[in-house]
């Protein structure tokens, strides 16, 4: 970029480029942020809605934790320890979903920039050619 610009504005546009660069990974860990932030907690409250206290699976699970507490604490310490366990496991598969997304989100926005790059030199070339 320097290389292509005047030499009397070489200066300015080195501290251009600092100074976008900055600024847009600046931004860009923000979005990252929130995005993780929103999606989680979406997610989070989705996969805890779904929790059924009549769903064998829930069932399993809980008294799993369950057992594993209440044979070393007593039965309302046990009753915390296994909700805790379990919000913990829930907030967890949510940040690996929301991550999945952010993730796939991603992939398909630099998919579209490599084809964007890909097809840039002959679109180019077909509209030099028609002027």
């Amino acid at each position: 970029m320097i290389g292509a610009v005047h030499p009397s504005i070489s200066s300015s546009a080195s501290q251009a480029g600092t100074a976008t660069r900055f600024w847009t990974s600046t931004f860009g860990f923000a979005l990252m942020q929130n995005l993780v932030f929103y999606l989680s907690t979406k997610y989070q409250f989705l996969l805890a809605h779904n929790m059924d206290v009549t769903r064998p699976v829930f069932q399993e699970q809980w008294f799993a934790i369950f057992g594993k507490y209440y044979s070393q604490y007593l039965y309302n310490d046990a009753l915390r320890l296994s909700s805790t366990t379990l919000k913990n496991k829930v907030a967890q598969q949510a940040l690996l979903l929301a991550d999945t997304e952010i993730f796939r989100g991603l992939f398909v926005f630099g998919m579209v920039i490599l084809l964007a790059i890909l097809c840039y030199r002959p679109l180019k070339k077909t509209i030099l050619s028609l002027k």
